[in-house]
C-alpha cells in the first residue's frame, strides 16, 4: 500500500511528515528522499512515539524540496507513505487567509479587525484609514486620502 501527499510550505518554515504504523512484531522504519536513503541532517529530526513515526524538517530551503518516502516493514510486509514537499517561492503573491471587512460605527464605538496573511517571504502589513475631503476619497493627483493607523503588525 502506498499513499502520496503534496505538502507546500513557505521557505524557512517547518514541516512534520507523519508515518503512522501499527503491526505485530518488530517494526522497521526507513526514510528516503528522492529514492535515496535519507541521512538526517542538523535541520531534520526523526521521532518515534507509540509506533508512530514522524520526520521533522526545520528552516526549509529549496534543497529540502523533493519526494520523502517512509517505509515501515515487519515480517508480514511493508507500508509506504510518500510526501512531495514543495516550497512557495518568494515570487508567490501573499494570500489573505482572513480578510477584514467594512464596518460602520457610531462615534465613540470601537472595533477590532484581523488580517491573516500567508506569505513565503516576510511581509509588510499596514493598516490604513481612508477618508473623504470635499466628498472625494482621492486628491487631484488620484492619490487616496489615508491615515496610517498601524505599521508592521503581522
Amino acid at each position: 500500500m502506498s499513499d502520496i501527499h503534496l505538502v507546500t510550505r513557505p521557505i524557512n518554515s517547518h514541516v512534520q511528515l507523519s508515518c503512522p504504523a501499527q503491526g505485530h512484531g518488530s517494526l522497521t522504519i526507513e526514510w528516503t528522499k528522492d529514492g535515496q536513503p535519507l541521512p538526517l541532517q542538523p535541520s531534520a529530526k526523526m521521532r518515534r512515539r507509540d509506533q508512530r513515526f514522524s520526520l521533522h524538517l526545520y528552516d526549509l530551503t529549496p534543497r529540502d524540496e523533493g519526494n520523502y518516502t517512509c517505509v515501515v516493514s515487519n515480517d508480514f510486509g511493508e507500508l509506504r507513505w510518500t510526501y512531495v514537499v514543495r516550497l512557495m517561492l518568494p515570487l508567490h503573491k501573499p494570500v489573505i487567509e482572513e480578510a477584514p471587512y467594512n464596518r460602520t460605527l457610531h462615534v465613540g464605538e470601537t472595533t477590532q479587525m484581523r488580517c491573516r496573511v500567508l506569505s513565503s517571504v516576510h511581509h509588510h502589513l499596514q493598516w490604513l484609514k481612508h477618508y473623504q475631503v470635499n466628498g472625494s476619497y482621492f486628491n487631484d493627483n488620484k492619490e487616496p486620502y489615508v491615515d496610517i493607523i498601524q505599521v508592521g503588525i503581522n
